[in-house]
């Protein structure tokens, strides 16, 4: 389904970008007439931008345990984890100064808990991993366009909501015993009880450095997930991440 909506999408943009490249030659253009439209061009885009950028995201929950006899305490000892994470996407230019960003994401978001029992060397050690991909659509204001900065720089700021899914999570757990002999479990892929679709809120603020057809990114970013991670549970489970995407635009 999910590759079903990029491509259309895809398609959507590159028809876009075809209509733009349409040519009247039903009237001779006057030097004044070709200057003008020059200089309008540079602040109509005529153009689609794809991006490819991986981030580097703090990330961690929000969690209430409203279960009986709060059995799920121990979580409120977790701490959060770091990880990294792609994005691959196209901007639709919509008017001045704003652009329609749609593309596909990857994030892992985790959790982190360490025990160590303070009257021998015994240790407990686990990382849960939240796979999740989505599908970014955001709206995209630039605060200036290319006439208007001579170098190229061009800081923008964008928000939207990311329709999300949860695939599963990667458990990662290891212990030593009292003498401190460590052991590795092996990796356990939970699905149970995981919601099927989840909605982040994005928020960013970025700059762009614009030469010719390729274009450098950096860009942090906040997401929230304003659903539950779980579902037929007595807890909260919202997931958020912190970070900075860098990466690369082109123009076609």
């Amino acid at each position: 389904m999910i590759k079903l909506m990029f491509s259309l999408l895809f398609l959507f943009a590159l028809s876009n970008r075809v209509q733009c490249q349409i040519i009247d030659n039903s009237t001779p253009k006057t030097d004044k007439d070709n200057k003008k439209e020059t200089s309008e061009q540079l602040d109509k885009k005529e153009f689609t931008t794809v991006y490819l950028s991986v981030g580097y995201f703090n990330t961690f929950r929000q969690f209430e345990d409203q279960t009986p006899f709060t059995v799920k305490k121990e979580w409120e000892s977790q701490t959060p984890t770091k990880n990294f994470g792609f994005n691959l996407g196209f901007y639709i230019p919509l008017a001045k100064h704003f652009d329609l960003d749609i593309g596909f994401n990857y994030l892992p978001y985790g959790e982190a808990y360490n025990y160590k029992d303070s009257l021998s060397d015994s240790t407990f050690q686990y990382i849960n991993k939240y796979q999740q991909v989505g599908l970014p659509i955001r709206l995209k204001f630039t605060f200036f366009n290319e006439k208007q900065t001579d170098l190229g720089f061009k800081p923008f700021i964008s928000v939207g909501v990311v329709p999300s899914n949860i695939l599963s999570i990667r458990y990662f757990s290891n212990y030593t015993v009292a003498d401190g002999t460590p052991f590795e479990n092996e990796v356990q892929k939970i699905t149970k009880n995981l919601s099927g679709f989840v909605l982040s809120t994005t928020a960013s603020l970025g700059l762009v450095y614009k030469a010719e057809k390729v274009s450098l990114k950096i860009m942090p970013e906040f997401r929230y997930n304003i659903s539950n991670s779980y579902i037929g549970v007595f807890w909260k489970h919202n997931l958020w991440a912190w970070g900075i995407n860098a990466g690369i635009e082109f123009d076609f």
